[in-house]
């Protein structure tokens, strides 16, 4: 593979779109009592818990290859941190913002019918200020349920730098190995602080594997190992009915599972050629760039548009479930693109930008710290020398 290959990985921001996509079109088909034959299918092709620890893989590799590249050191740790925050938090705040915009609406508009216990149990929460407080810092899942996944993010940012750094710097495979055995034994018994550490471990695990391996290294039957990893990684919570969704969305033996066949997956694509591949089509790249933003507007986007839809579209839409379903994942998807365009490059790109700029100047001051405190030295030395 080559180092320009290793800046700049159209295909994974692709799979990163691909996969906020059927998280959107799972939430928006889960929103109402649909029959369970969707209701199944949903879950059986979508799998949105897989998605998220795809991103969660996905982090960790990304993240580690920028880390990798970089010395051990207090600065870079720091400039590690401040760019994550600029990354993560303006469209945060904005998702959050938009979701407490439609919490004073709801009580004038329409409630949907027929909704699910996950369009009820966020529509009927009762918001507190701590909620809105907890969730710009990304710590709390309401108004947005999907904000548990940014905690694990946040959290998971503390530990990255020492995960990549690690895992690069160990000569052989044994301490990395054991690192993530241990991160996930640690998962099954951890909550959702510490259950998805092992997932950015597993991501920085395929980055080594992936810079040690070369561009066509897997070509030779690559197409049927892709496929079979991606079907592990979908199906395999189907293998009993205390790990579905209504029981225990963050079972832990299918999100481990989950995890390697994610961070395998990864390995694979980057080691083949992918000159050819779908996943270089520009719009698929343009829809990875944009993902952050789908992932994080569409719920306040389909609450608006629960209420909306009923108002607009009459007995045409609250005909059943399934139909309602069907249309609001439609709408949703309608108005989350476009929306996510307009975040990302006026919110996200600028955020990055600020980011950049306090990194610059970060480094000014820590400079310029350094020279305050050696001119305060000498003068508490020259003080002390002087008589009394």
């Amino acid at each position: 593979m080559t180092d320009a290959r290793h800046r700049h990985q159209p295909e994974l921001q692709s799979i990163r779109g691909l996969a906020a996509l059927a998280v959107v079109i799972y939430h928006c088909l889960s929103f109402y009592n649909v029959s369970p034959t969707l209701s199944r299918w949903s879950e059986l092709l979508l799998n949105a818990h897989a998605q998220v620890v795809l991103f969660f893989v996905l982090s960790g590799l990304v993240l580690s290859g920028s880390l990798m590249r970089k010395q051990v050191s207090l600065r870079n740790y720091l400039v590690f941190g401040i760019g994550r925050a600029a990354r993560i938090y303006p469209a945060l705040w904005v998702a959050v913002g938009l979701a407490c915009l439609y919490i004073p609406l709801r009580e004038y508009l329409p409630a949907a019918q027929n909704r699910s216990a996950l369009g009820l149990d966020v529509d009927l929460h009762r918001i507190t200020r701590g909620d809105v407080i907890g969730s710009l810092l990304g710590a709390r899942a309401y108004p947005l349920p999907q904000l548990w996944s940014i905690k694990c993010e946040l959290i998971a940012g503390l530990a990255m730098p020492a995960l990549a750094w690690m895992v690069a710097a160990a000569r052989t495979w044994f301490y990395p190995v054991l690192v993530t055995v241990l991160l996930g034994i640690v998962s099954m018994k951890a909550g959702l602080d510490g259950q998805y550490l092992v997932d950015f471990a597993l991501g920085a695990m395929a980055m080594r594997l992936i810079l040690t391996l070369r561009a066509g290294d897997v070509q030779r039957g690559s197409l049927p190992i892709a496929l079979t990893l991606l079907v592990i990684m979908i199906l395999f919570r189907q293998a009993s009915r205390n790990w579905a969704f209504d029981v225990d969305y963050h079972a832990p033996v299918p999100a481990l599972i989950e995890g390697i066949a994610a961070a395998l997956l990864l390995v694979v694509l980057e080691c083949s050629d992918m000159n050819r591949s779908v996943l270089l089509a520009p719009t698929l790249v343009w829809l990875g760039d944009i993902s952050y933003g789908v992932y994080l507007l569409h719920f306040p986007v389909l609450q608006f548009g629960s209420r909306l839809l009923p108002l607009l579209l009459g007995h045409v839409y609250a005909r059943d479930p399934n139909s309602s379903a069907l249309i609001l994942t439609v709408a949703t998807v309608a108005v989350v693109l476009p929306l996510s365009h307009f975040c990302y490059r006026l919110v996200e790109l600028p955020g990055i930008r600020v980011g950049a700029w306090i990194i610059r100047h970060q480094g000014r001051f820590t400079w310029r710290t350094d020279v305050t405190a050696r001119l305060r030295a000498r003068q508490s030395v020259v003080a002390s020398a002087e008589p009394d």
